[in-house]
């Protein structure tokens, strides 16, 4: 009876552990899937941000309108603005660097 006892308090704790490790697995996996989907999130935000850049970039090369430029950035890209917790104060200095490197690229004065 004794023996019983200690076996059923051992299956116990067996099964204690077994829950815990159970429950360690899913919590590290769901953890590595947010970071993965964060990344990927960020990714489509950078991509989509350097493709407004570059659009309103050019718009600034050949109309000098800054401020088309940023309209054009700010009305493209607002979701990877609001990721990357940039304000429209912030995107003219933005827009002449890109300016800056599509005409040297291109050998186009600014």
């Amino acid at each position: 009876m004794a023996d019983e006892t200690r076996f059923g308090l051992f299956r116990l704790l067996l099964a204690e552990l077994a829950i815990l490790a159970v429950l360690a697995l899913a919590g590290r996996l769901g953890r590595f899937i947010v970071a993965r989907l964060k990344l990927d999130n960020e990714g489509r935000h950078r991509d989509a941000f350097q493709t407004a850049l570059s659009n309103a970039a050019g718009i600034y090369l050949t109309t000098g309108d800054m401020r088309r430029a940023v309209a054009y950035l700010a009305g493209s890209a607002a979701e990877a603005m609001k990721a990357f917790r940039l304000n429209v104060g912030e995107l003219p200095e933005k827009i002449e660097a890109k300016a800056g490197v599509l005409a040297a690229s291109t050998n186009k004065p600014l």
